[in-house]
């Protein structure tokens, strides 16, 4: 039998988007995915960013309370990442350690829960957040194993 998971990743920051544009991505893309979402019974993650969260807030509280919802019906699992996207190898552990405490304050705030699968952001991936994930009751990470996997052969080959 074939599992299938789906994640679906949440960006009002990302670069190409315009702050007043949010409005056109929550009508195009965001509310959309939480009607896809309540019509099937697939499974379906949502992750985002506390900043992301607070921008969606700001402009439209009902998706943030439709998203409360599906999470408390179990519809869809929430996963956390932080209140910023950001390169957490390249951050010492005192700023990531706060990074995934606010995002999940925020979660919290917004969504009445706090997510226990955590986004590796950027997919940049270092073995010192594991802990950090771990003391904010992180209980299972998501990253992508095939860019680690292939880049971790690529360097044992270059250090033979």
């Amino acid at each position: 039998m074939l599992n299938v998971y789906s994640l679906f990743h949440i960006n009002t920051s990302f670069s190409s988007i315009e702050t007043n544009k949010i409005d056109v991505l929550l009508k195009k893309c965001y509310w959309p995915l939480l009607d896809l979402i309540k019509k099937t019974n697939t499974n379906i993650a949502i992750e985002a960013s506390g900043l992301s969260l607070d921008s969606i807030a700001k402009k439209d509280i009902r998706w943030i309370e439709k998203l409360k919802e599906l999470i408390s019906k179990e519809y869809c699992e929430f996963v956390g990442s932080g209140y910023c996207q950001i390169i957490s190898p390249l951050i010492p552990y005192t700023i990531n350690n706060y990074n995934l405490k606010l995002g999940n304050k925020i979660y919290k705030e917004l969504l009445n829960f706090i997510p226990i699968i955590g986004f590796i952001n950027e997919q940049a991936f270092s073995k010192s957040l594991i802990k950090i994930y771990k003391d904010n009751n992180y209980k299972a990470i998501i990253i992508d194993w095939e860019n680690s996997y292939n880049a971790d052969r690529k360097s044992t080959r270059l250090n033979s």
